[in-house]
């Protein structure tokens, strides 16, 4: 028989109510691969109890702590609904930690190397009365040469600014999403930027032999510029995509143009001054960024470029997102893996993580993971070919 420490009736019922819930739980199979995989990490922070934030949050936590070291409920004497709402931060911290529903962290437009927007809000947004500026893609900075195999240089020209351009890969079941290039440029302007990665985008082949353009090279798309709308004007509209595909098309520009010009946080779309011919979308307002988790690759290689000729040690940089961070990169001379390795990206959100490889000369592909946090299986996002010399 269970001692009455001082409970009432409500609170004793709870208490065995909770115990009897908490006893029929079973751990999954995959309980042993979890404890082994975290068994050297450091414990869980704050940051990714990302639903806990503030004092609030920090309360409940702090006495979910003091009961699970006590091992017994404290002797203090506790109204049923601090018990309650402490038994329901208990669930949400579970979730969260189990990284299934967490709420992520905005995605930086321009990457690990571009200044960024905090935030780009999605939805219809309309024309500010601040003064108009056009720049018409076609006016704007050339495009920069490539070699042979369209091998182009991330890094910014002399007294100019990287021009991040968004193109489209297919990913092995997660469909298409979109990854990114820069390219060269000569402007220090935000607004030329945005105008000359318009014009990059359906016009520059991208180095990357598995990334496209949605925008063919025959549609002219002419950027205009108030407060933070951005306007669109394209001489034709991207048809035959299907509605997932034209919903990236969407995408592909919007992200483009907000990388390249921070400022801009919306983008209407027009095709000679009048609403798009979208058979699938509904394009009458402008349009922010689609979540980034649902459009974005995963992860993307950095360095070393497409086709670059680079020196050992290698050095590997990518930037993503993965469940606990955790990205597995593996290269390949052939159809032999000569190493593999894991860095660790972010959970939750977009961040960069590096490495270096030794590697003797020769041809090689390196290959970005991620996994699903469920079991064994991964999804191949990127690859790069490059030698080392």
């Amino acid at each position: 028989m269970t001692k009455d420490v001082g409970y009432d009736a409500l609170e004793r019922d709870l208490r065995a109510a909770l115990a009897e819930d908490a006893a029929a739980i079973a751990p999954g199979e995959a309980l042993g691969s979890i404890l082994a995989r975290t068994a050297d990490e450091p414990p869980v922070r704050d940051t990714d109890l990302r639903c806990l934030r503030g004092p609030r949050g920090l309360r409940d936590l702090r006495v979910l702590g003091d009961l699970r070291r006590g091992g017994a409920w404290p002797s203090v004497r506790w109204s049923p609904a601090v018990f309650a709402g402490a038994a329901a931060a208990a669930v949400v911290a579970v979730v969260a930690w189990a990284g299934v529903g967490h709420s992520p962290a905005p995605f930086s437009p321009g990457g690990p190397t571009q200044p960024v927007a905090t935030s780009a809000p999605t939805g219809s947004a309309s024309a500010t009365s601040a003064p108009t500026r056009s720049a018409s893609a076609t006016s704007a900075p050339s495009a920069p040469s490539t070699g042979a195999s369209g091998t182009t240089s991330a890094s910014a020209g002399q007294g100019g600014r990287a021009i991040p351009v968004y193109y489209v890969t297919e990913v092995s079941g997660a469909g298409p999403r979109l990854v990114r290039e820069f390219f060269p440029s000569s402007t220090d302007s935000a607004e030329a930027a945005a105008a000359a990665a318009l014009r990059l985008l359906s016009a520059q082949r991208p180095a990357d032999p598995d990334y496209v353009s949605l925008w063919p090279s025959s549609i002219e798309l002419r950027l205009t510029v108030s407060g933070s709308l951005a306007t669109v004007d394209a001489t034709a509209w991207p048809t035959n995509l299907g509605s997932g595909y034209e919903s990236l098309a969407v995408e592909q520009v919007v992200y483009t143009v907000t990388a390249a010009d921070p400022a801009l946080t919306s983008v209407l779309f027009r095709v000679n001054g009048a609403i798009p011919p979208s058979g699938h979308l509904d394009l009458t307002a402008a349009v922010g960024r689609g979540s980034a988790f649902s459009t974005v690759a995963d992860v993307w290689i950095l360095e070393p470029l497409q086709d670059a000729t680079v020196g050992s040690p290698v050095a590997v940089s990518v930037y993503g997102t993965a469940y606990e961070g955790a990205t597995t990169l593996k290269v390949f001379r052939g159809a032999t893996e000569v190493w593999s390795g894991t860095v660790t990206t972010a959970m939750g959100q977009y961040a960069q993580a590096s490495t270096t490889v030794d590697l003797p000369a020769g041809a090689y592909e390196l290959r970005a993971y991620t996994g699903n946090g469920k079991d064994a299986t991964v999804t191949l996002w990127d690859t790069k070919t490059f030698t080392v010399h």
